[in-house]
């Protein structure tokens, strides 16, 4: 009998606001929000073609350390890479404001915001927890990027490890839910 190896990454999941993507938008994309054009290339099998997917994908580039490793971590971070980059087949935006505006929109719809108060907080871990008398907006919502093993072989979310392939588990501890966010980068067998 094969051997199934579950694999939970906690991915950290703390902004409350949409200000990470100030410095994305200055660096790959003009006041109007029209997003840079570069020349084409091609990095892990996406097409890029102009500077936000070049400051998501290249590591070389000149705009990929203006975010910190842990800003890139963050879920909401995750959410608009992965919308950025598409599937395959996808055709991408010209304005980076739609994606942003997406992301905003699917973030509020995955993630449990809450006010730091008594009755929410022995949902919340120790390092989340503020002080009570603030009333600061904070994520309670626990996020875990999902694998699963067969032996030595990756076969969730797929087969194929890709930067656009993933599968999140979203926790809701008040309403006791779990949320599938799921994507598997190519456009299947013809």
């Amino acid at each position: 009998p094969s051997k199934f190896e579950l694999v939970l990454e906690n991915v950290p999941c703390t902004f409350t606001s949409l200000s990470v993507f100030k410095k994305v938008r200055e660096s790959t994309a003009r006041s109007d929000g029209t997003v840079k054009r570069c020349l084409d290339d091609v990095i892990d099998s996406v097409l890029v073609s102009d500077e936000l997917r070049r400051f998501l994908l290249d590591t070389d580039s000149d705009n990929y350390g203006l975010l910190t490793a842990d800003e890139r971590d963050q879920f909401l971070f995750r959410i608009f890479k992965h919308l950025c980059l598409g599937g395959e087949l996808c055709q991408c935006e010209d304005n980076i404001d739609v994606y942003i505006e997406l992301v905003r929109k699917i973030y509020r719809d995955l993630i449990r915001l809450a006010t730091s108060s008594i009755s929410c907080r022995h949902f919340l871990p120790r390092s989340v927890q503020k002080d009570p008398e603030s009333r600061e907006l904070q994520v309670i919502s626990q996020v875990y990027y999902v694998k699963l093993f067969e032996g030595d072989h990756l076969i969730f979310p797929s087969s194929k490890e890709h930067p656009n392939t993933f599968a999140y588990t979203i926790v809701d501890p008040l309403k006791r839910n779990v949320i599938l966010l799921y994507h598997s980068f190519g456009c299947g067998d013809f």
